[in-house]
Formats: structure tokens, sequence, C-alpha cells
């Protein structure tokens, strides 16, 4: 059972990881989606990847199990980089530059599986936040640290893929982007633009006012040195086809931010 669980990344305590579950008689990907549903706290999941706030070799983390979808893409994850590996080196490097994003901790290879841990980010997401507390006086700071986060992480040369407001946890004081699943290291402007329409999307859904999204925009322009018409030109591009798409599957929802 030792050889079915592997370390694949975050030296000692990811064997300590191991040696836990071979401890607990995990031999599989399903059966340790089964213990930490027991374990801990499901934040979100489907039929192929779940996420967990748990306690792993005495220590509190979050994980994201990586299910496979069939026996292929179970061989590809022994034989290739897997989205966990692949999350784990991502994370490293950002971390190594001082960017805003969880400290990862440990990556595991088991049959069918690849299980991601990352420190626990403190605060709560800004969707949740949104929801919970729309008038909360700390919105106009929130929004700032998002376009001050954002900015930092595309001057570095590298877009986040997925900036829903979920993916945006905010703690008091600043802004910690998550799921890291598709960053991508490029310098193609689309690609930053799509994060900034993702962005201006979910505010737009919530009904998230002119002036409170104001403070975003204007703080990205700042800290990106981008002209506010290129800016704007640029999101609004990206934006269209993300609005179509919405309307289709959900219909109308909230107001527009940008644009007519």
């Amino acid at each position: 059972m030792t050889a079915a669980i592997r370390s694949l990344r975050g030296g000692d305590y990811a064997s300590a990881i191991v040696a836990e579950l071979v401890s607990a008689g995990i031999a599989n990907g399903e059966a340790c989606r089964k213990r930490l549903t027991e374990q801990g706290d499901l934040l979100k999941g489907d039929d192929h990847s779940a996420v967990f706030l748990v306690e792993l070799a005495g220590q509190r983390c979050y994980c994201k199990l990586f299910l496979a979808k069939s026996r292929r893409q179970s061989l590809l994850f022994r034989l290739a980089r897997s989205r966990g590996q692949r999350s784990f080196d991502v994370a490293s490097r950002l971390s190594a530059l001082g960017l805003p994003v969880p400290l990862p901790l440990a990556c595991l290879g088991l049959p069918g599986a690849v299980l991601f841990a990352t420190e626990v980010v403190p605060g709560r997401d800004l969707k949740a936040c949104w929801q919970a507390q729309p008038q909360a006086d700390d919105w106009p700071a929130a929004l700032t640290a998002s376009g001050r986060a954002l900015a930092a992480l595309h001057d570095a040369g590298f877009s986040h893929g997925d900036t829903k407001w979920s993916n945006l946890i905010w703690d008091g004081s600043d802004v910690t982007l998550v799921d890291l699943d598709a960053v991508r290291r490029s310098a193609d402007r689309s690609r930053r633009a799509r994060d900034l329409a993702r962005f201006t999307l979910n505010a737009e859904e919530m009904g998230v006012p002119g002036a409170r999204y104001e403070h975003f925009l204007h703080s990205y322009q700042v800290a990106s040195g981008e002209s506010r018409a290129t800016l704007e030109k640029a999101t609004l591009r990206a934006l269209k086809p993300l609005r179509r798409r919405h309307l289709k599957r959900y219909g109308p929802r909230g107001h527009r931010l940008l644009g007519e």
C-alpha cells in the first residue's frame, strides 16, 4: 500500500501526510475523498474535484483533490505533471516573487487522483462578503486591494484565468488570489483583459454600484500604468462574449458597469 500513495511535492510535510493516509488504510482517490469529507469541511466539489478545509499531519490546510475522469487520465496522473503538481509549482513560483497567493504545502499522487494542499488563507472570499454585507464600509479598500493584487500578478507576467469573486480572499487589509489551476505565464494582453472582464462580469451580476467598482478599476490602472481608455477598451472587448454566454445560460442579471 505504501507504493500506492506518493509524495510528489512538499518534502517532510508531504511524507507525513502519506504516512497518515497509509495508516488510515487509504488506497485510492475515492477513499481519500471519503476520508476528507468525514474529517474536514467540504467547501465545494463535483464528480471530478473537491476542495476541503481539513487538518492533515497536524496542520490545518486547504486541500484540492483532483479525481481522474478516465483510466487514461489516471495513467497521465502517474506519468506526467498533473494539475495538482502544476498548481504547486505555480504557487511556489508566485510566492517566491512575493505575489499574493497561498503558500503551497504538499502534493500527493494516489491511484486515480492527485491531492494538492496549501496554507489556510485568512478572511472570506469577495462574493461571500458581498452577499453578507454589501453596504460594509470597507468595500472601497477591498476593491482597491483587488485591483492592486491583479495588477501585481499581471506586472509579473502572469494571468490568473478565473478571476470570479469567489477566487479573491479579503482579510480586512489585503486580497489573496486563490484557485491557481488556470494561471499562465503570458505577456498576452488579451489574457489579462479576460481577467479584468471576468471580475467585472461578477460585479455586474451582483449589482455592485459603479462608484464601488471604480475603486477596483482605478487602482488597477494606477498600478499597471495603463491609460484609462486602453484599459476600458480591452476589458470591454473581452467582457462582451462573457456577457452573451451568461445571458444565454442564466438570463438577465444585474447591470452594466462598462460600455453600453
